[in-house]
């Protein structure tokens, strides 16, 4: 039997559409959201989860650093993906 992280490795999603389909969702507590899919699920991916994502991979050294101007002005456009930002940024490694 596969360890759990095998499995989570082997079952990577990946964009239902990308032709545009993304939703607008002013009452879901995000901004957009993504349709994805894995080898079993359709799911939904808000924009919150991507930017915490991006936030971790450029924290930890996994992408460029991006200029904090550009934080601030992404951060500006909704108080979860602030809140996600300062949390991930301001704890230890």
């Amino acid at each position: 039997m596969k360890n759990k992280d095998q499995r989570i490795l082997e079952n990577r999603s990946s964009l239902v559409s990308s032709k545009g389909d993304e939703v607008f969702c002013e009452d879901c507590g995000e901004l957009l959201v993504f349709g994805m899919q894995d080898k079993q699920h359709t799911f939904s991916l808000g924009l919150s989860s991507v930017l915490e994502c991006l936030s971790i991979a450029e924290r930890d050294g996994f992408v460029p650093k991006l200029p904090d101007e550009w934080w601030v002005q992404v951060c500006s456009q909704s108080s979860k993906i602030s809140k996600n930002y300062w949390h991930i940024n301001n704890r230890e490694k």
